[in-house]
């Protein structure tokens, strides 16, 4: 569940970004814009969703309501690793 949050919540942003510079400012993006763009992505994903785990040394995945992700006894981590980016790209 982290990691498609948080690649939900970056490519959302690039996607935003992309059609601002397409449409409002009339610019094309480099070819060597694309690939780092995707790498950065995927790597942030995985990082940020491995990071939890690293830290706590814990079992800090597991059932949390009806889907599977940060536990509920974790709330503050649960904060910034699932609700913070959700809420972030939605009002950007």
């Amino acid at each position: 569940m982290q990691f498609g949050n948080i690649a939900s919540a970056y490519f959302t942003v690039a996607i935003g970004i992309h059609t601002f510079n397409s449409l409002v400012l009339r610019k094309r993006q480099s070819v060597f814009v694309y690939a780092p763009t995707i790498f950065i992505g995927w790597a942030l994903a995985l990082v940020v969703s491995v990071l939890p785990v690293m830290v706590n040394f814990g079992k800090i995945y597991g059932v949390s309501g009806l889907a599977c992700g940060v536990k509920m006894v974790y709330g503050r981590t649960m904060f910034f690793f699932h609700l913070f980016p959700v809420g972030l790209t939605s009002h950007l």
